[in-house]
């Protein structure tokens, strides 16, 4: 599996919101999974980090992307950063599904299964989700990372 990069850093601040109030600065059309589940991230106010999407060139399983992570020296993003990757930068979602492996979300459904957030949208608005982390990932999908921090 080779990584695919989109070009360019994606700088992002920390507001000091609950995710839920950053998800609704984001307008989005439809969020209704997302405003069930339950979040107790509250991000440092003014702290800054500096995001990618990647992707891959075929479609995966949520532990062969996290894996592959390693590889790269990046850490998956976190729900926190989806919601405000989707505040200051609407259009890429207009492109492609972005999730964030970084927040396994604490809300199964009636089988179990664990999820993870992603943003999504088309011509007519965007969308923020919740997907089954046992779910393939098709490669249309990118992944919000952010750089793991030396030590």
């Amino acid at each position: 599996m080779n990584a695919l990069y989109e070009r360019g850093n994606y700088p992002l601040t920390y507001l000091g919101l609950t995710v839920e109030k950053m998800f609704a600065m984001g307008n989005y059309r439809e969020c209704k999974k997302i405003e069930r589940a339950s979040f107790s991230l509250l991000g440092q106010r003014g702290k800054k980090v500096s995001a990618k999407l990647v992707g891959f060139d075929r479609d995966a399983e949520s532990k062969e992307i996290l894996s592959y992570f390693d590889d790269l020296g990046v850490q998956a993003g976190t729900v926190d950063e989806l919601a405000l990757f989707g505040i200051k930068y609407p259009k890429p979602q207009l492109k492609f599904p972005i999730a964030a492996f970084g927040s396994i979300i604490d809300m199964e459904d009636t089988h179990g299964n664990l999820h993870v957030a992603y943003l999504g949208g088309d011509q007519a608005g965007r969308d923020c989700d919740l997907r089954h982390l046992k779910q393939i990932w098709y490669k249309h999908y990118r992944f919000l990372v952010i750089p793991k921090k030396r030590e």
